[in-house]
Order: C-alpha cells, then structure tokens, then sequence
C-alpha cells in the first residue's frame, strides 16, 4: 500500500474457488480471516504473514466460524459460530462474491472463545433467535455476531437480538460469566 499498489493475498495463497472473510490484524502482526472453500458447510479461522505467506489454520471445529477477534495479548480468540447445517437464512441463497449481504439464519449463533494454548472452548450465548415480539430474551440467551475484546481482555462484547424489534449491544465477561 505504501507504493499504492494492493496485492490480493487470498488469490496468492488459496485455490480458485475459495472465500476469505473479516479479515483482522493479529497481535503480532500478521493476518486473521474467516476461510472456506465454495460448497464448504465449515469456514475455518485462517492466519498468515503479513505478505501472504506461512497461511495455518487456528481453528477448524467443523462449526461455521467468522467475524475472529484476538484477545489484547493473542492468547484467545473469540469468533461468531454457526452450529448447524446452514448459516444462511432459510430460503436465502449465500451470494460468495457478497457473504456480508446474505440474511443469516437467527437461530445458532455462538459467541466462543478458544484459547489458543489449551485448546478450550467457552462458549458465551445461547444462540436463540429471540424473534418474539412479547418476550424479550437475556443478552445471554441471543444468538450473537462481531465479538469484540476490551482492552483490559476481561470482557467480550457483541451484536446480539434481544427480540423481534430490538438488537442490542450485549457483554459477558470472557469466561463467560455475568
């Protein structure tokens, strides 16, 4: 860019046919993104340099994994994942060359933190699609998207429903309590 020259490191470093996504700096100065494969019901959390090379998978549990975020000192990450069949809203068709257009499914969505030493998994929403128009569900209770460390990394914040008119800012601390 200082050249303002671009390259795409996607193309350099996946096959055609492939789909990167939320592309985040990491601590130590690399590059995070949300992968997968067109036709792939899993998108794992991918990183590489900075320049496109070294490209390694960080998590790949067989959920629909996107919107990676690295905890202030790189040892968690939290991510939006999809567990079911198909992230998409039914009836909706995922357009590739526009993801972030797509209506999502409201139900199964899962905050999660996964530490990247031990492998542990927390998982801080219920993933309820809180479409009610009465009843009003519980931050905790909402499917929710686009985590968001603090800088002290002791809480997570993220876009959740709260019901059919009301979308919320909502925050739990990272080991999922409160």
């Amino acid at each position: 860019l200082l050249t303002l020259r671009a390259t795409n490191l996607s193309q350099v470093t996946q096959p055609n046919g492939a789909v990167d996504a939320d592309p985040i700096w990491t601590p130590n100065g690399n590059i995070a993104m949300a992968a997968t494969k067109i036709g792939s019901p899993e998108q794992q959390i991918e990183e590489m340099n900075a320049d496109g090379t070294n490209r390694q998978v960080l998590i790949n549990d067989g959920d629909f994994n996107t919107d990676p975020e690295f905890s202030p000192d790189g040892s968690e990450i939290a991510v939006s994942a999809f567990d079911g069949a198909d992230p998409v809203a039914p009836g909706a068709v995922l357009d590739p060359k526009n993801p972030d257009d797509t209506p999502l499914n409201p139900q199964g969505w899962f905050l999660q933190v996964h530490n990247q030493a031990t492998g542990a998994t927390t998982t801080l929403n219920q993933g309820e699609a809180c479409l009610s128009a009465t009843v009003t569900c519980a931050p905790d209770q909402s499917s929710g998207w686009q985590p968001l460390w603090s800088p002290d990394a002791k809480t997570i914040a993220w876009i959740g429903r709260l019901n059919l008119t009301t979308t919320c800012v909502c925050a739990a601390n990272a080991d999922g309590s409160d």
